[in-house]
């Protein structure tokens, strides 16, 4: 679709996906977390997965477009928008804390933050970006490839703590979550990483 049919995708499909989806999820689950209900013959976790992927693919092309006025002449990062970019930055932290102590639907406003933030790490050109990219290159190449280990682990630690902690807190959930997180992810990072280094 989005190969054969781009723009109707971008403009259209994407930007209503994301609406609908995300709103149906919200207003009927009361939450995001979602996985293993049907709408009719399709699997919650594919439509939010869907959604997911315009949000992606919308950050794209944003991207996309912001980068060639940057390279036009005459185009300037302006204060309102350096101070936009740094309270997106600074929201952050409020991310944990909302997923902490608010609401699961309460949530839904940090995903146009974080298509922001994407964006602005690519484009490289305020602030909070700039300091990250002081980061010596193997630091940050190391946490870029375990990232990867992480998202693949994080749902299954979630999903267990869930089943096996109904009761606990939240941050007690989240803590614990994020520790099998983390010891799952470094164990899958070693066992890729000896096995390249074994066929190479």
């Amino acid at each position: 679709m989005v190969k054969h049919f781009r723009k109707l995708y971008v403009s259209v499909i994407a930007p209503l996906s994301i609406v609908f989806i995300y709103s149906g999820f919200t207003q009927a689950y009361g939450t995001l977390n979602v996985g293993n209900g049907f709408q009719f013959v399709i699997m919650d976790a594919l439509l939010r997965a869907f959604a997911g992927l315009s949000v992606g693919v919308l950050v794209y092309e944003a991207f996309g477009a912001v980068q060639a006025r940057v390279g036009s002449d005459g185009f300037k990062l302006k204060g309102a928008y350096v101070l936009i970019d740094t309270c997106c930055w600074a929201m952050l932290p409020l991310s944990v804390a909302i997923a902490v102590w608010g609401k699961d639907n309460s949530g839904l406003f940090m995903v146009p933050v974080f298509a922001w933030i994407v964006i602005s790490a690519m484009l490289g050109m305020t602030p909070v970006p700039r300091l990250l990219g002081r980061i010596p290159s193997a630091i940050s190449g190391f946490l870029g490839k375990f990232s990867l280990f992480i998202y693949l682990t994080q749902w299954s630690a979630i999903t267990g703590v869930m089943l096996w902690m109904p009761q606990a807190d939240s941050g007690v959930k989240i803590a614990v979550a994020s520790v099998i997180t983390v010891v799952y992810g470094i164990l899958l990072y070693a066992v890729d990483a000896a096995y390249r280094k074994r066929v190479r």
